[in-house]
Formats: structure tokens, sequence, C-alpha cells
């Protein structure tokens, strides 16, 4: 049976790409209306009056790093799209199919969703009484992002049965860089990293059980 399951979930891997790839849109297009709207948004404040928002350095820096958020983002769709191989659905089964099937992609589509989710959430609300009334775009692209944490599998079970495997997995060796100079660096400490968080993972768990916790 469990077999089974894990061959039918095996064609979700399109469907994760496409969450993954529908939540960097999402954010892009938030971003740019937000950024359109704050550029001819004229303020009355007594400081400084006829400003445009854009000309206020924490409403610019709210909007460009939501901005550069949402081209992470879709650098990790495009990554994701043009590395992903078919998943054999050979691994083994934990609380749910997903990592079994594919141990990257649900756990791509959980940070992809939450990220587009508060990218979003930050442009409407820079955005004032039009981004509800004005622009109720941003309003759909915000509902669409809250309900893919649970489409596709739910965000919170994906990081239980993920974390779940990383504790049956090997963690990865290396030390830390000593610099951060380039992508190998940072690929580096991301792997100390992992193996610290598993440390804690395991240690919790034991004394979980120790406690007779279930």
């Amino acid at each position: 049976p469990d077999a089974r399951l894990r061959r039918s979930m095996a064609p979700g891997a399109a469907t994760w790409l496409a969450i993954v790839a529908a939540n960097a849109a999402f954010a892009r297009a938030a971003a740019a209306v937000a950024i359109r709207f704050a550029r001819i948004r004229r303020t009355a404040d007594r400081l400084a009056p006829g400003l445009v928002l854009l000309d206020f350095r924490s409403h610019r820096l709210a909007l460009f790093t939501a901005l550069a958020d949402a081209y992470a983002l879709t650098a990790v769709a495009n990554a994701a799209k043009r590395n992903h191989a078919a998943a054999d659905a050979s691994g083994s089964a934990g609380w749910t199919p997903w990592t079994a099937v594919d141990p990257l992609l649900p756990l791509l589509k959980t940070a992809a969703t939450d990220l587009a989710a508060r990218t979003v959430r930050e442009c409407r609300s820079r955005c004032g009484a039009p981004g509800f009334v004005g622009a109720p775009i941003l309003l759909a692209y915000e509902a669409a992002t809250e309900a893919y944490r649970t489409a596709g599998g739910d965000n919170r079970l994906v990081r239980f049965d993920t974390a779940r495997g990383m504790l049956t997995a090997e963690p990865p060796a290396g030390r830390a860089p000593e610099t951060l100079r380039g992508p190998g660096d940072f690929a580096r400490l991301a792997a100390v990293c992992e193996r610290r968080l598993r440390t804690v993972l395991a240690d919790g768990l034991v004394a979980a059980r120790a406690s007779g916790a279930d």
C-alpha cells in the first residue's frame, strides 16, 4: 500500500513546481503594483509635503526588499524547474508520502508559499486603503498564497516529515567557511547549520522519549 501511494503521488512533483512558480509570480506582481502606486502617491506630510511615497527611505526599503525577495524566489523557481529530475518514488514513507516522492520539492513549496505570503502582505499594507479597494488584485494574490500553504501538502506536515527524514539520513559533513565570498561558502555554512539543527532535533527527541512524551 505504501509503495502504491508513493507511485500515485509521484506526478505531484509537477504540482509542487507549479506552486513554487505561481507564488514567485504573485510576489513579483504584488511588488510591481506596490512600487507603481508608491511612485505616484503624494503625501500631505507637513515636514515634506508633496513627496511621493517612494521618496521616503522606510517605504522604499520595504518595497525594494519585497522586490528582492520576489526575484530571489523567481531564481529558486527557475533553478528547480531546470534541475528537477523525475521522481522515482522509492523513498521510505513517513507520516506523509510527499518527502518519500521527492525530498526537496515539497520543502521548496513550503518556503515559497511562506515567502510569497509575507511579500504580498507587505506590499498590500504599503498601499494603504487602495490595497483593499483601489488594487483589489493584491487581496487575490494574498488569498492565493495563503491557500497554497495547505494545497499540495500542508506546510507544517511537510516540515515535520522532512525533519523526520533528516533524523534517519546521514548529516552533511564539512567545516564552516572562514569567510563568505561565494556560493560554495554559503552552501558549506548551510551544511553546518543543518548538522547542528539535526543534533538539536535528535537530542530533543531523546529527551521527549525519556520523559514519556509521544
